[in-house]
């Protein structure tokens, strides 16, 4: 650096004190000008070089969804955090549309592409793209007859049975009494899990041919590097053995970078978590006759952090009613209901509607409490004000009432709502029927 006095009368007729209040200023704007910079550019994870390029397979359970904890969407943000990759491949289709968003399910992806985003970090969406699969479910629109909408069907007998074994399993993972977090997942789970699955047959092995053929795309990008991979776990053996042909390349399960400490997830929390998670506790299609396959002391938590984090939203007094009619609060329930439908607050969802979190699927959340102001109406007795609300439901345009549920289906809302004008609410097992039949799941 070279350094110079300037003399006391300054520089070109520039007196020195003048000079010095300018340097100052330039100094403050250029030192805002970085701060500004970090504060809109999110930091990335440091890097990490290794002697070889290293994929960290990150497994999952697709069945998890939202439920067990431990394997939460903050403790998978945990643990790529630690990870710190260059890169990030997962199990999600190249051409689902930006449109669309980012996918709530399977969960895995949820949290791996809330974490790349928040971090700046690439990703590569690297599932087989079967084009016969892809165009016999991208057409799909569920519009059901609902005449058969009665508990003597022979359906409904099938379909209880059913029900029944899934509300079980649900909730055995919501109280932590099946399944593991993710240290015991891949500790013990995962190797169970591939002890037991048979070689793979010819749709498996195209399908994982595919996809390590695309990752191996990242890997040229990025040699030497760390990358995560984010995927079923029984995908593991398969690439492992494709991947690691090429002398150049380990793949590894993540155990060195875990367990997550409760300290770790708690930074990594998103604030539409307590969305999804809410809405898997109260809004899950596959609850409706049986909310206390949840665990609600998690609901409560989680509605305080949405009130916390959102007082006066109108999606929090959404869920504030859900929790009030859960507990047969109905006049508080009807008044918040209310607040939201007349709201001038957009409400549309925060990401594209899955029946997992948000069932009915509606696009937006005025819709949703106008839906379930209607059923509280029908279950309290007044049937002419659950009539009215129905039929405002009906008088929105075909856009809002043909609307997309999860990554490849529609359901056409109508004849579901129709159904209402018919047969009143009545709660229990008939609803889990009437929506499982909304999504053409019973046959």
């Amino acid at each position: 650096m070279i350094w110079f006095t300037p003399s006391p009368a300054g520089i070109h007729g520039v007196p020195l004190a003048t000079m010095k209040v300018c340097m100052r200023t330039l100094l403050l704007c250029l030192a805002l000008a970085v701060l500004d910079v970090g504060a809109q550019s999110p930091p990335r994870p440091p890097s990490v070089r290794t002697d070889r390029t290293e994929v960290i397979f990150i497994g999952a359970n697709h069945a998890y969804a939202f439920l067990r904890p431990g394997f939460l969407p903050a403790d998978i943000r945990a643990l790529l955090t630690k990870i710190a990759p260059v890169a990030l491949c997962v199990e999600n289709d190249r051409d689902w549309p930006d449109a669309d968003g980012i996918p709530t399910y399977p969960h895995e992806q949820y949290a791996s592409l809330t974490w790349a985003r928040a971090n700046g970090v690439p990703v590569a969406h690297v599932n087989w793209d079967d084009a016969n699969f892809k165009r016999a479910r991208s057409d799909t629109v569920s519009r059901m007859d609902y005449t058969a909408l009665h508990a003597t069907a022979p359906a409904f007998g099938r379909f209880q049975a059913g029900y029944i074994a899934r509300m079980q399993f649900s909730a055995q993972l919501a109280f932590r009494e099946y399944g593991s977090d993710l240290t015991g997942f891949h500790a013990n789970e995962l190797p169970a899990l591939l002890r037991e699955l048979p070689a793979d047959d010819d749709y498996a092995s195209v399908r994982n041919d595919s996809i390590a053929a695309r990752i191996r795309l990242v890997i040229d990008r990025h040699r030497g590097r760390r990358i995560a991979l984010v995927i079923g776990g029984g995908h593991y053996r398969a690439l492992k053995e494709r991947l690691e042909r090429d002398p150049e390349v380990r793949v590894s399960l993540p155990s060195r970078f875990l367990p997550i400490a409760p300290e770790e997830s708690a930074r990594s929390w998103q604030e539409d978590d307590a969305i999804v998670l809410l809405g898997t506790n109260l809004d899950d299609w596959r609850i409706i006759a049986a909310p206390h396959a949840r665990n609600h002391a998690l609901t409560r938590e989680l509605l305080d952090r949405l009130v916390a984090a959102r007082p006066l939203s109108a999606v929090t007094q959404y869920y504030q009613a859900r929790w009030r009619m859960l507990f047969s609060d109905t006049d508080s329930a009807r008044h918040l209901l209310k607040r939201v439908v007349v709201s001038p607050e957009r409400t549309a969802l925060p990401y594209r509607a899955d029946q997992r979190w948000a069932w009915p699927p509606f696009r937006s959340y005025q819709q949703k409490a106008l839906f379930q102001l209607a059923t509280l109406e029908d279950a309290t007795g007044r049937r002419d004000s659950a009539l009215v609300h129905y039929r405002a439901l009906l008088a929105l345009s075909d856009d809002e009432l043909v609307v997309p549920m999860g990554k490849w289906r529609h359901v056409d809302l109508r004849p579901f709502i129709q159904s209402f004008l018919r047969i009143p609410y009545s709660g229990g097992m008939l609803e889990a029927y009437r929506a499982e039949m909304a999504m053409g799941m019973i046959r």
